[in-house]
């Protein structure tokens, strides 16, 4: 089976993204409160590192808010 070249780039640059969050929605699960917490400095951190969200903090003239830090 012969994946594209595109999709098989995207899944490695963003594969830590990927198992942050397949590590949150697995907790999420096993958590009957469902009250898990996301990591939302460790997430930010890796959108930056991979160039999705600009690391100056501005987009296309708007400032980004940023999640509150746990």
């Amino acid at each position: 089976m012969k994946l594209d070249e595109f999709y098989v780039a995207s899944i490695v640059k963003y594969r830590s993204i990927i198992a942050l969050m397949q590590d949150f929605f697995s907790d999420m699960w096993e958590n009957k409160k469902k009250d898990t917490k996301l990591h939302h400095a460790e997430l930010e951190l890796l959108l930056k590192e991979t160039g999705f969200v600009p690391s100056a903090g501005i987009h296309r003239g708007h400032e980004l808010i940023s999640c509150p830090v746990e």
